[in-house]
């Protein structure tokens, strides 16, 4: 099983409408849609799933005039899971998600004038909005040498 493996398993929990969940600390809670996430989150961060793959993620963003929604792209970034604010627009969060799918949450909130990059340095791999062109070719081919 890989990571990939595990984040499948997570988003099929979160559809199921009853399960049962097999933590590590040996609590066997039936839980319904109504109440997964926030038992499912609140759990993450108590450390109950050892078996979920949970990715270190690198978070670096411009926020350009017209807008700057700081605000609204800090919620973004809070709510994908245990997060430090390292400097002014760089964050670490550790999380269920993949590179590419917390790019995509967070630049959702963002204007299409601003750029974004976010780092998963468990599985190498990143995801980016709006960089510039020649960056983001510097980056692809520089990535794995």
């Amino acid at each position: 099983m890989n990571c990939e493996d595990c984040v499948d398993d997570v988003l099929t929990l979160q559809t199921t409408s009853s399960f049962e969940l097999q933590p590590a600390c040996g609590l066997r809670p039936a839980v319904s849609t109504s109440v997964l996430t926030e038992y499912f989150i609140s759990s993450l961060h108590a450390g109950h799933f050892s078996h979920i793959c949970m990715n270190n993620l690198f978070i670096s963003y411009d926020l350009n005039a017209p807008g700057q929604r700081y605000d609204n792209v800090a919620e973004a970034i809070k709510a994908l899971g245990s997060w430090a604010k390292v400097q002014k627009s760089f964050w670490y969060v550790k999380s269920v998600h993949s590179a590419q799918e917390a790019a995509r949450r967070v630049w959702a909130v963002m204007d299409r004038n601003d750029s974004l990059i976010v780092v998963d340095a468990t599985n190498k791999t990143a995801n980016w909005f709006n960089l510039d062109p020649k960056v983001a070719e510097h980056i692809r081919a520089a990535w794995m040498k």
